[in-house]
């Protein structure tokens, strides 16, 4: 690595796959790194990341008092981040005396189509269902709308959640509740982070945004 380098700042759910800790750690031991959404401990390494926990329990609480007893939850990606949410997720099914357990979890991919095969992945099931909650908006949507489209109603028959807040959300018909994950506040608590951690100040191992749940038409 170039010897000018005085920090890295690592966004993304790529670096999950991607990073070598035994480098990090030793070779690269006096480089700042900020990483996003891949927890490690190290002196010369901060963690930022969503609060996915916050986010998921706001999500099923709004479910619950709507009245929603058969939730599902769409992983449409192999991440940290969205592996966390199922976890949260599962437990607080589990918490609000929910059906709970890896059946109430579809996999998918992050598109439109994804969001399509996911509600049909859910039908082949033949459980009942009346809310389902997506790891992202884009997926969410095109779930949403598939679901129109063969009939139901939303929110009235099924109510759909999304997660990101992107300007999907809003855009779609209906408007899209969504959890809301701030990347611009992402953004720039990573560079104050790292030019702390340069600068030789003290840094938090970890840092965690708060997240919020924007209710619109969809739920």
């Amino acid at each position: 690595m170039d010897k000018g380098v005085s920090g890295i700042i690592c966004i993304g759910s790529v670096f999950d796959k991607t990073f070598n800790e035994t480098s990090i750690l030793s070779e690269y031991s006096s480089i700042p790194f900020i990483l996003t959404n891949h927890p490690m401990r190290a002196d010369n390494v901060c963690c930022v990341d969503f609060d996915e926990d916050s986010g998921i329990k706001k999500a099923i609480s709004h479910l619950v008092k709507k009245r929603h007893t058969d939730v599902f939850f769409v992983r449409d990606t192999d991440s940290f981040s969205a592996n966390k949410k199922v976890r949260v997720f599962l437990r607080q099914l589990q918490v609000h005396g929910l059906e709970s357990g890896k059946s109430h979890v579809i996999e998918t991919t992050r598109s439109l189509e994804g969001g399509r095969a996911a509600v049909d992945a859910i039908l082949d099931i033949g459980k009942p269902f009346n809310a389902i909650l997506f790891n992202d908006d884009l997926t969410a949507i095109g779930g949403m709308k598939h679901l129109i489209e063969l009939g139901y109603r939303v929110p009235e028959d099924v109510s759909i959640i999304g997660y990101n807040n992107t300007s999907y959300s809003k855009c779609s018909t209906p408007t899209l509740t969504t959890v809301n994950t701030d990347f611009e506040t992402l953004g720039s608590l990573c560079v104050t982070l790292l030019m702390g951690l340069i600068e030789g100040g003290n840094s938090s191992n970890s840092v965690s945004i708060a997240t919020e749940l924007v209710v619109r038409e969809s739920s």
